[in-house]
C-alpha cells in the first residue's frame, strides 16, 4: 500500500507492506503493521501504543528527511538490521 497524503489510524490492522511517500503524514495509535514500514521523501509519523513486525526484512525502513516518532510501540522482527535506512530525519 502507497501513502502520499494523510492517514489517521486509530486500533487499525495492515496486513501487507506500507510505504509512506513525500508528503505523507501518518497518525497512528493503538494499531497493528505486520509487514514493516517504509518512509520516504519527507514523510512524517507519529505513531503510539502500536506493534509493528516483518518476518522477511526490516521492520522499519528510514529514508525520509521528516520526523518519525515512535511512542510505547513494540517493534517485533527476525532480521538484522531491524530498522534501517539512509534518511536524514529524526526517528
Amino acid at each position: 500500500m502507497y501513502v502520499s497524503g494523510q492517514m489517521i489510524m486509530l486500533a487499525a490492522s495492515i496486513s501487507c507492506p506500507v510505504q509512506f511517500n513525500s508528503g505523507a503524514v501518518l497518525e497512528c495509535d493503538s494499531s497493528l503493521i505486520t509487514e514493516g514500514m517504509i518512509f520516504t521523501g519527507n514523510s512524517t509519523a507519529e505513531i503510539s501504543n502500536s506493534r509493528i513486525t516483518n518476518d522477511s526484512g526490516a521492520v522499519i525502513v528510514m529514508d525520509s528527511s521528516g520526523g518519525i516518532n515512535l511512542n510505547a510501540c513494540v517493534i517485533d522482527g527476525y532480521n538484522n538490521p531491524t530498522i534501517t535506512g539512509n534518511g536524514k530525519g529524526q526517528l
